[in-house]
């Protein structure tokens, strides 16, 4: 697996790459501003993933996940989350998560059968 250690890295795409897990050294990437994860079966999103403070755009669409980190409070600088389609837990009746999230910016769900 490539080493990813480029902090100067802004925006970075990965496309039609099964990955389930982020790599190690992931976190790094500091100065990301944008970070597609689309259709990935990604599984899992590490605990220190709010470090990616400066992301102002996270798309997650169409993947495994059934949880998502505590970190992501951190993000204060996020303006577009799409988490459509995953297979969350509990997500749906989670009004905590959808109060903090509702005032920071435009919340994206498409997950398939859900009552907003």
């Amino acid at each position: 697996m490539t080493e990813i250690n480029n902090k100067n890295t802004c925006s970075l795409v990965i496309i039609i790459i099964i990955i389930i897990r982020l790599p190690e050294g992931f976190i790094t990437l500091i100065n990301l501003n944008e970070l597609y994860l689309n259709d990935t079966f990604l599984e899992y999103l590490p605990g220190s993933f709010g470090r990616l403070s400066k992301l102002k755009i996270l798309e997650l669409r169409e993947n495994r996940l059934k949880t998502l980190p505590k970190s992501l409070d951190n993000l204060i600088h996020l303006e577009r989350l799409d988490v459509g389609t995953n297979d969350f837990e509990l997500f749906v009746n989670n009004y905590s998560f959808y109060y903090f999230f509702n005032k920071i910016f435009t919340f994206l769900f498409y997950q398939a059968g859900s009552n907003m």
